[in-house]
């Protein structure tokens, strides 16, 4: 008759050689079925702001032009598209030639912008003094939703003028 500590011994003994066949199954990679190639999801990314006239444009500047020269304060005049505002306003940045941040702002309509046309829209920023350089004005279409294929910006080549502390 088997004792207690041999059936004991028996049940380790069966257990692990469950425990090593179960990993050894496990470890066989044996394919049902050939699998596809896996696919890519490519995000779309935000168009590049294209210099655009007329009715085509998204953005029309009526205050300033590309290359123009900048002192503190300003205030930007111009006309977007409806499509451009969120509860009437959208974003507005102005960035040095390292891409800093210097100055932002909000447009804001001045008319009814729940429409296609162009809406007039104002907006004014200040910035410290600065030495004279290069920069960017980003007017950025404001998008609650935060997907990618709603972004769209306006950039606008700018120079700052040299100011002084005061």
């Amino acid at each position: 008759m088997p004792t207690r500590a041999t059936t004991f011994l028996s049940s380790i003994i069966i257990l692990l050689l469950f425990a090593v066949g179960g990993s050894v199954f496990l470890s066989q990679k044996t394919p049902i079925s050939p699998s596809p190639t896996p696919s890519i999801a490519v995000l779309p990314v935000a168009p590049e702001p294209s210099p655009k006239s007329g009715d085509e444009a998204r953005i029309r500047l009526t205050s300033l032009i590309e290359g123009d020269t900048l002192t503190p304060p300003i205030t930007i005049l111009g006309e977007a598209r409806g499509t451009w505002f969120f509860e009437g306003s959208f974003p507005v940045e102005l960035r040095d030639e390292s891409y800093e941040i210097i100055a932002q702002g909000i447009a804001t309509s001045t008319e009814d912008w729940m429409t296609e046309s162009f809406i007039p829209f104002a907006v004014t920023l200040n910035w410290a003094s600065t030495t004279a350089t290069s920069a960017t004005l980003i007017l950025i279409k404001d998008n609650p939703s935060g997907l990618p294929e709603h972004d769209d910006r306006h950039l606008v080549e700018v120079l700052l003028k040299q100011t002084n502390a005061q």
